[in-house]
């Protein structure tokens, strides 16, 4: 199947040499004289109709329609020169046709194609032709169509339209089709995830089904939850209860259906989970003692808490534990005798025998100074948990100091409340290609790293800007065809959290060293002259050293081309766009050219065959 261009003129490229209705399919040849039918006129001597489609599933459609046959009414003299559909996704465009066809102008917005074959019906005393579409739009609902026939009597040409017609491209699916319904329940960790089954497709049960379901929009890192013990019918809802999930936190998710002819999908939809009650945490620790409280449970310390100048010391990490934070987010910088801490939002740096302390570069002065004590940098309890927004309580009875306030799990692993963003999730690039793909965070990167698996025939190169990095992805010169990895890029924000994001990338060579040669509409067309246009779509690395076209009145002699008997000629230009002007034509004549190209190695190459007819 070819598609037309929109500018092709209706006549097209089968003229039947055959009559459509003469004595030798066995039918009589006398009726009645009818008027005659003007182009774009929808009733005339012969009528066709367009008929509901057929075998629609998997994004293909056969188009059908039939010319009804009258034996008494129709002298059968007429001869069919073309037949075929119009069609396109909207209707409007499809309903136009028969004014542009009014107006003599070939330039409508929707395609048309000839059909692939006629058939007479004995019963029904009518000619069947039909014409199966390929690739339909999945993300269009319905394609609208109508059917033509084109066909000559006595030397003038008379155009009939059948009605428009529509079908539903997801209609017939092989796959089971589901719908994605609204999640139910939601708490701050957990909610019900609802489905249902709305049509088996061709398979007659369904194997499994439930949902996909994950915290970024990236399908690829969503996990699989299903059950593929009890049968659904079809209008059977289901649903899924998912436990274990962060608060606060956007999930999306998708349900799915499989049978023995594949998977269905239903629409993505997502849900927030509400936000959970805060974690109150509460650590003691005892001047002069190396163990502390934390929630009731013990906890050994390398170093013990002393009192100077009234105020309670700690070494640093354990301040940072007892604030929920680990040990990425607490830096010593030797060169400045800095400390800096970080928690969610918040960064804190103190400097050795220095009363300042900036917050998020806020300067705030203290009473006392961090110091090192036995090779310890040591902290005032006090002044760090209210930064922080804990409170630190001191007992002289007990001579111990207790931190509480909420807490965070802070464990540097990935963070899912913030979506790393790809601008790309796979490439397709040939052997020595490259491409860029950027990656974007809420928050300030501070480093990527990433790890290749799979075919390692692909090498990255990382420029971090702020809160975005660009990675050039480059195919080695000589991978092969068919070659895939996987870059999986892990990436560390300013606060420690890292986030991760896989890109996949497959190796296409399409370097097939074969001249491809394009076939491009007649223009300047005159009664008796029209330019043909050509071009070399592809030269296949190989030197052109003649390009012209094939020409004539006969489709099959200019089919032919080198072993047939049609005019041929050189075309002026330039291989990637010639031409060549003919003279010297019949009026109101349909003409079939070609274009061919020959390469170095004296190989020729043709395009498709086009047509056009001179103007009276």
């Amino acid at each position: 199947m070819r598609k037309r261009s929109k500018a092709l003129s209706l006549v097209m490229a089968l003229i039947f040499a055959l009559a459509f209705l003469v004595p030798a399919f066995g039918m009589p040849g006398t009726a009645a004289a009818y008027p005659k039918v003007s182009i774009g006129d929808n009733s005339g001597d012969l009528k066709v109709v367009t008929d509901d489609a057929d075998d629609v599933k998997d994004r293909k459609a056969t188009l059908q329609a039939y010319v009804d046959i009258d034996e008494d009414d129709y002298d059968y003299s007429y001869e069919i020169d073309e037949y075929g559909f119009f069609y396109g996704y909207d209707k409007d465009d499809v309903d136009d046709v028969a004014d542009y066809l009014d107006d003599e102008d070939d330039d409508w917005l929707c395609e048309y194609e000839e059909g692939d074959g006629y058939d007479y019906n004995d019963d029904d005393e009518q000619y069947e032709f039909s014409m199966q579409l390929r690739n339909l739009d999945e993300d269009e609902k319905t394609l609208y169509y109508r059917a033509y026939i084109e066909y000559a009597d006595e030397g003038e040409t008379f155009c009939s339209l059948g009605k428009t017609k529509s079908l539903d491209i997801d209609a017939g699916s092989d796959v089971p089709e589901v719908s994605t319904d609204n999640a139910t329940s939601i708490k701050s960790d957990s909610a019900v995830l609802n489905g249902k089954l709305t049509s088996f497709g061709d398979g007659n049960e369904i194997i499994e089904y439930g949902f996909y379901y994950g915290t970024t929009s990236s399908v690829s890192s969503w996990q699989k939850v299903g059950d593929d013990d009890d049968r659904l019918d079809e209008d059977d809802t289901f649903d899924l209860k998912l436990s274990n999930l962060k608060s606060d936190t956007k999930y999306y998710f998708q349900s799915y259906a499989r049978s023995s002819e594949g998977i269905g999908y239903g629409s993505v939809k997502s849900f927030t989970t509400k936000e959970g009650t805060p974690a109150v945490t509460t650590s003691v620790f005892t001047i002069g003692k190396n163990y502390y409280q934390l929630n009731g449970s013990s906890q050994i310390m390398d170093a013990a808490p002393y009192i100077k100048n009234s105020r309670t010391y700690m070494p640093i990490r354990y301040v940072g534990y007892a604030l929920g934070l680990t040990d990425d987010q607490i830096q010593w910088y030797e060169a400045t005798r800095t400390v800096k801490l970080t928690k969610g939002n918040t960064t804190v740096v103190l400097v050795i025998d220095s009363p300042t302390v900036f917050v998020n570069g806020q300067a705030r002065v203290m009473d006392v100074a961090p110091e090192i004590t036995n090779s310890r940098t040591c902290l005032p309890i006090a002044w760090v948990a209210s930064v922080f927004g804990h409170t630190a309580a001191w007992n002289g009875a007990t001579q111990q100091v207790t931190i509480t306030g909420v807490t965070s799990s802070g464990s540097g692993d990935v963070n899912e409340d913030v979506e790393l963003k790809l601008s790309r999730t796979s490439l397709i690039l040939e052997p020595g290609d490259d491409s860029t793909i950027t990656g974007t965070l809420d928050v300030d990167i501070d480093d990527v790293d990433y790890d290749i698996s799979g075919d390692r025939v692909v090498s990255v190169d990382v420029d971090i800007n702020g809160d975005s990095f660009k990675a050039t992805i480059e195919v080695d010169a000589d991978a092969d065809d068919g070659d895939e990895s996987t870059i999986t890029f892990t990436v560390t924000d300013k606060n420690g959290n890292k986030y991760e994001e896989e890109l996949d990338v497959s190796v296409e060579d399409d370097s097939s060293g074969e001249v491809e040669v394009s076939t491009n509409n007649a223009t300047r067309i005159n009664k008796d002259s029209a330019r043909l246009n050509g071009a070399v779509a592809d030269d296949g690395g190989l030197d052109i050293e003649e390009f012209g076209f094939y020409y004539g009145t006969d489709r099959d002699e200019v089919k032919d081309g080198d072993d047939g008997y049609a005019e041929v000629d050189e075309a002026r230009g330039n291989e990637d766009l010639f031409y060549l002007d003919i003279e010297d034509l019949d009026e109101y004549t349909r003409y079939y050219f070609m274009a061919y190209a020959i390469d170095e190695d004296d190989d020729i190459t043709y395009g498709r065959v086009l047509n056009f007819r001179t103007r009276t």
